[in-house]
C-alpha cells in the first residue's frame, strides 16, 4: 500500500479529501477501491462545508479495506462539514451500488467548526445508497462545534436497506464542550432504512444524548 501524510487542502469555499479525493467515478468505470494504505495526518480546510479530512469518496460504488486513517482533521469555518477520517457519499442516491468498508483502523480523526455550523462523524461520516461497514476500530474520534453536533465516532445518513454496521469496536470518541450545545450519539443513525447494527463494542465514549 502507499502513505499518505500530511497533506492539507485548503480553500476560500469548498475543501475535501485532505488527503486523497476520488470525485465521480460511475459505475461504468469500475469501483475505486483503497487498499492497506496509510492516511495521515492530512487536513482538509475551508470558510465553505468541509468533507474528509483524510479520504474523500464521491462515488457510485467504493471499497476502502485493511486501510490505516489516523490524526486527519476537516476543519470547516462557515458552513458544515463531516467526515474527520473518511467522507463518503454516492454520486446518484439513486443507485443501487454500494460501499464495502471493512477492517480499518481510524484513530485520532477530528472535525471541528470554529462557528456555529454543526459537524457530523468525527471519524467517518457517510451518505451512501448501501453500506457494509465491518470490523474496524474507531478510536479517539473528536466532534467539536459551538452548536450540536452528530456521531462523534461515526455519522450515518439515509443509508438503504441491506446495509449493516457489525463487528465494530468504538473506543475514547467524544465531543469539545464550547457551549450548552450536545453531540449526539457515539454512532448516530438519521433517515436509515431497516439498517443492521449488530455484535458492536462501545467502551468509554463521551456524549450528551444518545449514548456513550
Amino acid at each position: 500500500g502507499n502513505t499518505v501524510r500530511a497533506n492539507t487542502v485548503e480553500s476560500g469555499a469548498h475543501a475535501v479529501g485532505g488527503g486523497i479525493g476520488f470525485d465521480d467515478v460511475i459505475e461504468e468505470r469500475g469501483t475505486a477501491t483503497l487498499v492497506r494504505n496509510v492516511i495521515r495526518e492530512n487536513v482538509a480546510r475551508g470558510d465553505s462545508a468541509v468533507w474528509g479530512g483524510g479520504v474523500q469518496f464521491f462515488c457510485m460504488s467504493a471499497e476502502f479495506v485493511g486501510n490505516t486513517v489516523a490524526d486527519n482533521r476537516a476543519e470547516c469555518w462557515l458552513a458544515y462539514g463531516g467526515g474527520g477520517g473518511l467522507f463518503m457519499q454516492n454520486s446518484s442516491l439513486a443507485s443501487t451500488a454500494g460501499y464495502t468498508v471493512t477492517d480499518n483502523q481510524f484513530t485520532g480523526n477530528i472535525v471541528r467548526n470554529a462557528y456555529n455550523k454543526t459537524v457530523l462523524g468525527g471519524g467517518v461520516c457517510a451518505a451512501v445508497a448501501r453500506l457494509a461497514f465491518h470490523r474496524h476500530t474507531v478510536r479517539g474520534s473528536r466532534v467539536s462545534s459551538v452548536t450540536d453536533t452528530y456521531g462523534a465516532a461515526v455519522y450515518l445518513e439515509e443509508v438503504a436497506a441491506g446495509s449493516g454496521v457489525c463487528k465494530n469496536l468504538f473506543q475514547a470518541n467524544t465531543y469539545e464542550q464550547r457551549s450548552t450545545a450536545s453531540c449526539y450519539g457515539t454512532l448516530c443513525v438519521y433517515g436509515a432504512q431497516e439498517i443492521r447494527i449488530s455484535m458492536n463494542r462501545f467502551f468509554d465514549n463521551n456524549v450528551s444524548v444518545g449514548g456513550g
